[in-house]
């Protein structure tokens, strides 16, 4: 199989959401942090009936944001030391 179709094959069938251990997995995360943020509504997040899940695009543009923010406040920091200095 050439290796185009098989990675179409393989991204076809890569889940849209995931329940919350693979959500944890996924972000690196144990599954007690993932559920603070989840209670704190801090990520993304929907419920069908009683299950939990987590949009895997909606985790990897909470990751992105968070690297964003993060990437934010450290040029925030240089930029004060350069001015205290």
């Amino acid at each position: 199989m050439p290796i185009n179709l098989q990675k179409a094959i393989e991204h076809s069938l890569e889940p849209i959401s995931v329940p919350k251990p693979e959500a944890a997995r996924i972000l690196g995360l144990s599954e007690k942090t993932l559920y603070e943020l989840y209670m704190g509504g801090k990520i993304p997040h929907f419920r069908v009936g009683v299950k939990l899940l987590f949009p895997v695009d909606g985790l990897r543009k909470w990751v992105a944001d968070q690297a964003q923010q993060a990437q934010q406040k450290l040029q925030e920091q240089i930029t004060v030391q350069a001015a205290v200095a």
